[in-house]
């Protein structure tokens, strides 16, 4: 039987300081839940499709989130980045550090 090498997870909504509070118990009830399932190596897909707004604060608590899931043994891979959260990830120097299925970040 083949293990499982992939999970995902689709982050949705407002992701501003607004509701910082709210994004990082969501965070860290999904990373409880994978806790018990870690392989390592194992990739999670982050769909972002689902977020409405992302300012430097939500980009921070996905930043330090990533850096943590990845220190459990995680691989994490952003995917379907709208045009403006590439545009903050390139201001902020963060588009390096974050691996997506799309074209480069930078122009």
């Amino acid at each position: 039987m083949k293990m499982k090498e992939e999970i995902s997870t689709h982050l949705e909504g407002d992701w501003t300081i607004s509701t910082i509070t709210q994004r990082a118990n969501s965070l860290m009830e999904f990373s409880t839940q994978q806790s018990e399932v870690v392989l390592q190596g194992l990739v999670v897909n982050i769909d972002c499709s689902g977020i409405e707004k992302i300012d430097v604060s939500g980009l921070q608590l996905l930043y330090v989130w990533l850096q943590c899931m990845n220190l459990k043994g995680f691989r994490t891979k952003l995917t379907n980045i709208s045009a403006a959260m590439r545009e903050m990830l390139v201001r902020m120097g963060l588009h390096t550090i974050f691996e997506t299925q799309h074209l480069p970040l930078a122009a």
